[in-house]
């Protein structure tokens, strides 16, 4: 990825293209062709899609080389993203064991009522501990862009975002958490009513809702890149990302519409390779049969998980210098003149108001 990442871009363009093309034509080899139509639609807005974006494919392969050259040289932002992801299995775990407690212990009365604090605690804290991932890496990336070859360059700059994260920066992580985690809660309470009883009004509530979610997960991503880099308050943050989507928001979006199919496609990728290891190594041993399936299956996913984890510090990096370079771009030029020379020239150099724009 740090050396092709238009190669990258482009094998996720065509794979996202090749795949509503194949399910065009099996709806139409097996007529069913209320699909067809949906997916020749899908595939006709993909096209409209493609044309829109391809300005941006050079402005994103920068982006994506940097993050990801940037990701290589402190390998601490992968290992950070694997002990927040021990964390999380661990409070998974230990919710599991409350939640049997739970149902041994009280009353069916008391179940209900605790039940619902419950789910909201798991959401809340399991959504803290994926957001403080990404203020870290945030914050790392945005020392990098604002000190990189200066004398306030940290030794440590890894350690020294976390401990912010952790200490100044975590009342605003927990509080744009919150408002996820009380969506999420909502949402798993509706659909458990759609589950006890046919409601048309919960279905069409849970879709607002996922609706909802999806805008406020997109928008905190950006505000905790300015809780970081910044160290402002969540609330002060949220101002931000506003004023800087009325300038940049069609930028972002395409940006990390293109960052997401690249980062779901190198999932896919790791899956495959780690998948085929599973597949060969368990018959050098005799195993054959179902139990190989399985293993193999298995290494998928886990080779899936894997490289999602370690991806996800490249896409938050992106995103950080993408908000760095909007907001300040003459820093970018002062520390890395080659790479702030490599971003104009892919960005076509527009300049409004001082700041970059897209």
């Amino acid at each position: 990825m740090k050396v092709a990442p238009v190669t990258f871009i482009w094998t996720a363009i065509i794979f996202n293209f090749c795949a509503f093309l194949a399910i065009m034509i099996w709806g139409l080899v097996s007529q069913l062709y209320i699909y067809t139509i949906f997916f020749a639609l899908g595939l006709l807005l993909w096209v409209f899609f493609f044309f829109s974006i391809r300005p941006f494919i050079s402005f994103t392969a920068e982006l994506l080389r940097t993050a990801a050259t940037i990701a290589g040289q402190y390998p601490s932002t992968q290992l950070t993203a694997f002990f927040f992801l021990a964390l999380k299995v661990g409070w998974i775990f230990f919710w599991s064991y409350t939640v049997l407690l739970v149902q041994r212990r009280f009353s069916e009365g008391a179940i209900k009522f605790l039940s619902v604090w419950l789910i909201f605690s798991f959401y809340w804290t399991f959504q803290v501990l994926l957001n403080l991932v990404h203020t870290t890496v945030s914050g790392f990336y945005a020392t990098w862009y604002f000190m990189s070859g200066t004398w306030g360059m940290p030794e440590s700059p890894v350690a020294a975002s976390l401990k912010r994260a952790v200490t100044t920066s975590f009342g605003s992580v927990c509080l744009g958490s919150l408002i996820v985690a009380i969506i999420q809660t909502l949402r798993t309470l509706l659909r458990n009513s759609r589950g006890q009883r046919d409601n048309i009004l919960a279905a069409i509530a849970d879709c607002l809702l996922s609706w909802i979610e999806a805008i406020a997960r997109y928008f905190n991503e950006y505000a905790f890149v300015y809780v970081a880099t910044y160290g402002k308050s969540f609330c002060e943050s949220a101002r931000s990302v506003w004023e800087l989507f009325e300038g940049n928001g069609l930028s972002a979006i395409i940006n990390d519409s293109i960052v997401s199919k690249v980062m779901f496609m190198g999932n896919i990728t790791g899956g495959i390779f780690v998948g085929i290891a599973g597949m060969i190594l368990p018959a050098a041993f005799g195993v054959t049969g179902g139990l190989r399936l399985f293993i193999s299956g298995g290494a998928f996913l886990l080779g899936f998980v894997l490289v999602g984890i370690m991806l996800q510090v490249v896409s938050s990096g992106i995103t950080t210098i993408f908000v760095c370079y909007a907001e300040d771009s003459e820093a970018l030029r002062r520390n890395q003149p080659a790479l702030y020379d490599a971003i104009r020239e892919t960005f076509g150099g527009a300049v409004v108001n001082s700041n970059v724009v897209v």
